[in-house]
């Protein structure tokens, strides 16, 4: 489908296009040029989402994604409201005709990070500020998007998940369970934040066989378990 949409959001998107394109070798880098590189377009895509999201641009926005055969948002439905805008953004024509518009799946997790910048609007409102944020930030891109979703995690039920006075109390490191390693070991990829290792005891030291990679939930349901039990002692011995 040509498209003949012509709007201010549609010009945005496309000049986004054309400097992503232009910077396409040293987004690829592996650098740490590079990664601010990409840190730096993925900062403008951020900015350039939430002005094209805002309500006195909603049938420009609406426009160019019928234009793109995207959806249109569903008021009221709780999803994450960058995740369009990525598409549009980050998405390019897989034909000469523009016939066949094709969103990157790759590019889809930045819209947690558009959101999590979202909501600091004010707080990191250009490039640079927002740039030193997420190399500031342990994991970079990758952390942002963990604590986005943490932010926005959803019970079963639907229902947002409640503090947990137990899983505070099992994060506590001032308990003889708790070990510490200086390095991370190399069979674990850098991208791994939680999981269990299994072990065995070689003349007195403690020797690492293996891991097993868990989720956030998995962790938080160990966590809380664990501070159950520090809380259920300190009240025996309370009351010893």
């Amino acid at each position: 489908m040509v498209s003949t949409v012509t709007n201010n959001v549609m010009q945005m998107v496309t000049d986004f296009r054309a400097a992503t394109v232009i910077n396409r070798s040293e987004l690829d880098a592996i650098t740490l040029n590079g990664r601010r590189k990409v840190w730096e377009n993925v900062a403008q895509a951020a900015l350039i989402a939430q002005e094209i999201i805002k309500p006195a641009n909603k049938d420009a926005y609406h426009e160019a994604l019928k234009a793109h055969e995207l959806p249109i948002p569903v008021e009221g439905k709780k999803v994450n409201p960058y995740t369009l805008a990525v598409k549009l953004l980050y998405g390019k024509w897989e034909d000469d005709q523009a016939n066949v518009f094709q969103p990157n799946r790759s590019a889809e997790k930045y819209a947690c990070v558009f959101r999590y910048f979202a909501k600091r609007r004010g707080q990191f409102d250009n490039v640079e500020l927002i740039v030193a944020h997420i190399e500031a930030t342990e994991r970079n891109l990758k952390g942002i998007e963990e604590q986005d979703r943490a932010e926005n995690r959803r019970s079963t039920t639907g229902a947002s998940v409640p503090a947990n006075d137990n899983y505070e109390f099992g994060l506590r490191l001032d308990k003889g369970e708790v070990a510490h390693l200086d390095q991370r070991p190399e069979f674990i990829p850098e991208d791994v934040s939680y999981g269990k290792l299994w072990f065995r005891m070689v003349d007195g030291a403690v020797v690492i066989m293996g891991y097993q990679e868990a989720s956030e939930d998995a962790f938080k349901a160990l966590a809380t378990k664990r501070g159950k039990a520090i809380r259920d002692a300190a009240i025996q011995a309370a009351l010893a």
